[in-house]
């Protein structure tokens, strides 16, 4: 259990569904986002790893995939150049047929800000917190943007040795104040 989440919680009967995610991160991004421009959008369909999937695809053709033969998603790079608010957000939608119980072994969602190849801020979500068995559901992780210098924002996925596939379709990176 995190402070922040501790904080969250204590002495409250009911929290928001939301308050979950101090479990993984250690802020929540509070009101109502304005969406300044969108950094990236991915649906899959052209991706070679989005096929060979248990489950199936939440949107078109493919999702992409992970399993215990998939580990990681390709990394998606994004210039600091681009980035010039305050937050940044990563959405999609998610697809599993079974949870994952065990928390060391839940897939995923890690946003990195990096000066080369050092990890200057890392934030993560470990998707299964939020996920139903047999659902699919749009999720997200709002990460603020460090004082530090850096030079790109990374968002990978990583199944964490876990055996329950998970579908991802619809990923955007946005950049909100």
């Amino acid at each position: 259990m995190t402070l922040p989440y501790l904080k969250a919680i204590f002495l409250r009967s009911e929290v928001p569904e939301e308050t979950i995610k101090l479990l993984d991160t250690k802020e929540l991004y509070s009101g109502t986002p304005n969406i300044i421009k969108s950094l990236a959008y991915l649906d899959f369909e052209s991706d070679s790893l989005a096929h060979d999937c248990p489950i199936p695809p939440i949107e078109g053709d493919r999702s992409l995939c992970l399993s215990e033969d998939t580990q990681f998603s390709p990394p998606i790079h994004i210039p600091a150049s681009a980035i010039n608010t305050p937050w940044i957000r990563v959405e999609g939608d998610f697809r599993c047929q079974e949870k994952e119980w065990e928390y060391w072994l839940m897939a995923q969602l890690m946003v990195k800000f990096k000066k080369g190849d050092k990890e200057i801020q890392t934030r993560f979500l470990r998707l299964f917190r939020l996920l139903p068995p047999n659902s699919t559901k749009t999720l997200f992780l709002d990460v603020p943007v460090p004082n530090k210098q850096y030079d790109q924002l990374e968002v990978q996925f990583w199944q964490s040795n876990g055996k329950k596939p998970l579908a991802i379709d619809r990923l955007k990176v946005l950049a909100i104040e």
